[in-house]
């Protein structure tokens, strides 16, 4: 896979360069600014974004990445809350984070804007992968580990009350990811005491 990425940290974008060589991977960069990564999107299989970039921020590239359908995900050592609205269904990862779990989450399909149920996700995943997606996401969007599993509890109580209720054709793992999001949206500060 061919990872662009957009970090503006010189040291942390060369280690995380390098740790994603090592795994066999290529990588297209790294670029400190959207205005050098823009021109590498077409040839890019995934990315992995810096949520700040000096003064700026990197959603203009997160915008062409979702035009051209490439996966991508954010990067911060800030507060996830900058990110906007249009793409809050993307993984935010919080730094440090190693590169496995990042081109893990890269791999795992992710319920797109305005996509429901029955709309050709699907995924093969075994339940186990799927809860450490969860909690591998929660941790990076969430303060703590213990916010993080409580977020994920919360999750899998609502999955097993709304069960009946689901799509047929709908398989666990978007549809679990789809429920973590809407967690998040609605009741994030309830998981933080």
């Amino acid at each position: 896979m061919r990872i662009l990425i957009v970090e503006d940290d010189f040291f942390g974008a060369q280690q995380l360069a390098s740790e994603i060589r090592r795994t066999g991977n290529s990588v297209i960069g790294p670029f400190p600014t959207m205005q050098l990564a823009l021109p590498h999107i077409e040839s890019s299989d995934a990315a992995i974004l810096d949520v700040c970039l000096g003064n700026s921020v990197s959603f203009p590239v997160a915008d062409a990445l979702m035009c051209s359908g490439v996966p991508f995900l954010f990067l911060t050592a800030h507060d996830n809350r900058k990110v906007p609205e249009r793409l809050s269904h993307v993984r935010v990862f919080a730094k440090p984070t190693t590169a496995d779990s990042l081109l893990q989450a890269l791999s795992m399909p992710v319920a797109e804007p305005g996509i429901g149920p029955g709309m050709g996700i699907t995924t093969t995943e075994p339940v186990e992968s799927v809860v450490n997606g969860l909690l591998d996401h929660a941790r990076g969007v969430l303060p703590d580990r213990a916010a993080a599993e409580r977020l994920v509890a919360a999750v899998l109580r609502d999955a097993i009350t709304k069960a009946p209720k689901r799509s047929d054709g709908e398989e666990t793992g978007p549809w679990l990811r789809r429920l973590l999001n809407d967690e998040l949206r609605n009741r994030r500060r309830r998981h933080f005491h």
